[in-house]
């Protein structure tokens, strides 16, 4: 049946209501027509259109297919099939819709150009979709969209000059366009998303919000708007913003996504799940989805099932730096996972993003040296002074320049820097409003500059390095999440470290030396498994110093108490072999009790977990997250601290031992096992290192059962921790000042 059959005034009044905003109503309407008119094409167009907002994709294809059908030759039809499909990951039908639309009306050129070019990207054919883009651009020159998806692969690509010069277009062109329109919501969402690209989070949710007043019943709006404020650590804003959206429309993945992320840095890791899980029965192929459920199943210790969720992520976009960064941190935590299968995962990652990163940046230098005196001054080759005894500067790069475990090592160290011969930049990545405390301010007053650089993107703070003239760049979160590879890709300074923050190598062969010790990287194999030069220091690569002066409980319990093992950390290291070993170790100390600090906000389900897998409910006393004092109070309530493994607990070790409360561990191969074995034998208690989980249970238990040295160890551990290698900070930044200096050398040397 022809659309003309139905009146004018009922499509207009949906259509002024889907203008509106009011989606839900305005589907309605479409749906009234249809129910009179089912071959309306319009209506079913416009219907589609709706879902396709929604983020309901499979609905939007078959609404706007049957509208095709009935009408092949609308352009405007084709555009949006186009769409649909592309978000369905149906690549080259995407591209086909496209090219009919362009064929069909020559005046959708732009955008059907725009959607091929973002398939092809999809898709990972970036040369065709800066093909496709051109021509969208030829097109339609000021198509701000066009330049920010530009400036968007540019900048995957490492070419950060292109990419800051398109986002700056892009800007600019919203702007004129909201200047324009200052009534038009999609005008201020554009602008919006220009500005979070270019890393202006404030500016960004003001236009947020302005689009918000205009739509005010758009839920893509309040995501948009919930995002922006999350990244600038407005957490209760942002939860509001999150819940409404999903509230409005709750077939909306990525809202679930953007909530379930807050959850999450909220430990609310149960209710994270099931909003991860909503968006993949969405969309079951959303990355990000499958990424961060790998993350939120090992907050509650299923590491196994979080290594499925990460590998489906990686399947699902095998191009994401982010995907298999998720991959490797759960791997790290999996027992069934070799060294060498381990390695290979790592050097995958090296060999697919890394590659990429110094093309592009073999490709930049070459456009600079012929563009210098056109591009601006930050854009210009660094002269690199290699005279190898200058004062340097060392960068250090870090998202937890805060009351984080990172401070522990790295304060003491920085306090003994030589100020004549080391300037020291910090390039903090906390969110505004979020990691910043009395910690911050601390490393603040240490550093010679301090950069807050969250709001940048990794091409943006490589040329910030760059114009610093930074000689020994230090990584110090390796894989760990909110992480900055893809800057060191770039090799911006002419010296790369990873250190302290990542238990084994980046895989990422721009960066030169991963630094460790001959305790936590043993001699032998592991040199192998390195994309890096390990180098290991006569001294332990780290100086503790804890925070508290919590007093410690300098005596041992009396013979007719029980005793009481205890566990603080994270569930994500609470393995299925550390607990099994746990239950065999209260079998052989009946009278024992297990004291468990839960890292979720869900006690019960920690709980819950643990007496599944074998530990008797009875022995067993669960706590809620502890921190500062509170967190050190809780050796005070237990008599011998158990390590985890395969992935152990260093600064956990550190803290028990401060607290006068001695650790059992197992000392894997790896480096991730080792963290405790380092803080053992600083203090001379290698006795109490295993090497297979049967020689746990028999350290544990003899340990227990021996109250005479319990009590000795009381008296004594704090003195001996204080007195050790691992707290000399003036010796260990001797060290790391010697090699910092070694490494700038070498460099000189080898490019004299």
């Amino acid at each position: 049946m022809s659309d003309s059959v139905v009146q004018d005034p009922a499509l207009d009044a949906a259509v002024k209501l889907h203008q509106a905003g009011k989606l839900d109503r305005a589907a309605r309407a479409y749906r009234e027509i249809l129910a009179q008119h089912p071959d309306h094409a319009n209506a079913l167009h416009l219907l589609g259109a709706i879902e396709l907002q929604s983020g309901r994709f499979a609905e939007a294809v078959e609404l706007i297919a049957r509208a095709v059908a009935i009408q092949p030759n609308v352009g405007v039809y084709h555009v949006n099939l186009a769409a649909a499909m592309r978000a369905l990951g149906r690549i080259d039908d995407a591209i086909a819709e496209a090219e009919n639309a362009i064929v069909l009306d020559e005046k959708l050129a732009a955008q059907g150009y725009h959607i091929a070019a973002l398939a092809f990207a999809d898709g990972g054919q970036p040369l065709d979709a800066i093909e496709c883009w051109t021509k969208a651009l030829a097109a339609q020159p000021e198509f701000a969209e066009a330049h920010l998806a530009i400036a968007g692969l540019m900048d995957s690509m490492g070419k950060y000059y292109f990419a800051l010069t398109q986002q700056q277009h892009a800007e600019r062109v919203s702007r004129e366009q909201v200047a324009r329109e200052p009534d038009s919501a999609p005008a201020h969402m554009l602008l919006g998303r220009s500005l979070e690209q270019g890393g202006k989070l404030d500016e960004a949710a003001a236009e947020y919000r302005a689009a918000a007043r205009l739509l005010p019943h758009d839920a893509t709006v309040f995501h948009a708007l919930g995002r922006a404020l999350y990244r600038q650590g407005q957490s209760d804003e942002a939860m509001t913003s999150l819940r409404f959206a999903v509230r409005m429309n709750p077939k909306l993945p990525d809202a679930h996504v953007a909530l379930a992320a807050l959850l999450l840095s909220q430990g609310r890791a149960a209710d994270a799940i099931e909003s991860l899980r909503t968006a993949l029965s969405l969309l079951p192929d959303h990355v990000e989805a499958r990424a961060k459920l790998a993350d939120a199943l090992a907050q509650t210790g299923e590491i196994e099932q979080a290594v499925v969720a990460a590998r489906a992520a990686v399947q699902a976009a095998p191009h994401s730096a982010v995907a298999r960064s998720t991959l490797l941190r759960r791997l790290l935590l999996d027992a069934r996972v070799t060294p060498e299968e381990l390695f290979r995962e790592h050097a995958e990652w090296g060999k697919i993003h890394g590659a990429a990163m110094q093309f592009a940046f073999d490709e930049h230098v070459k456009w600079e040296r012929r563009t210098a005196a056109e591009a601006d001054e930050a854009s210009r080759p660094v002269a690199i002074d290699k005279n190898p005894d200058r004062p340097l500067r060392i960068g250090f790069v870090s998202p937890h320049f805060a009351r984080h475990p990172l401070a522990k090592f790295l304060i003491p160290l920085l306090e003994n820097f030589d100020r004549k011969q080391f300037a020291v930049f910090c390039y903090s990545d906390a969110p505004p409003g979020g990691a910043n405390d009395e910690v911050t301010e601390d490393f603040k007053k240490l550093a010679s500059t301090w950069r807050e650089t969250a709001r940048w993107t990794d091409t943006q703070l490589a040329l910030l390095v760059r114009t610093d003239k930074i000689d020994v760049l230090v990584d110090l979160t390796g894989h760990g999440e909110g992480n900055r590879l893809l800057t060191f890709g770039q090799r911006p300074a002419p010296v790369q470290v990873t250190q302290f923050g990542y238990p084994f190598t980046t895989g990422l062969s721009a960066i030169g030396y991963r630094v460790s010790d001959e305790i936590t990287d043993p001699p032998g194999a592991l040199d192998a498994l390195h994309s890096e030069r390990l180098v290991r220091l006569a001294h332990p690569a780290i100086c503790f110093r804890p925070w508290e002066r919590t007093p410690a409980r300098l005596e041992a319990r009396h013979a007719s108490e029980p005793i009481t093992f205890g566990c603080v950390n994270d569930a994500a290291r609470l393995s299925l072999q550390t607990i099994q070993t746990w239950a065999k170790l209260m079998m052989a100390v009946p009278d024992a009790r297990l004291l468990v600090m839960s890292s979720t906000r869900d006690v019960e389900a920690t709980r819950a977990r643990l007496t599944r897998l074998g530990l008797e409910p009875f022995r067993l006393i669960v706590v809620a997250p502890e921190q500062g004092t509170r967190y050190l109070d809780l050796f005070n309530q237990m008599d011998i601290l158990l390590d985890t493994f395969p992935c152990s607990g260093g600064m956990i070790a550190g803290d028990a031992l401060w607290m006068a409360t001695p650790v059992v561990t197992l000392a894997g191969p790896m480096p991730a096992s080792r963290g405790a074995a380092l803080f053992l034998n600083s203090v001379g208690l290698d006795d109490l290192i295993a090497a297979t989980p049967g020689q746990y249970v028999d350290l544990a238990a003899a340990l227990a059962n021996d109250r005479k040295r319990l009590e000795r160890l009381a008296h004594s551990l704090r003195e001996r921790l204080v007195r050790s290698s691992v707290c000399d900070a003036r010796a260990c930044a001797a060290a790391m000042m010697d090699f910092y200096r070694d490494a700038w050398r070498r460099y000189c040397l080898m490019n004299d």
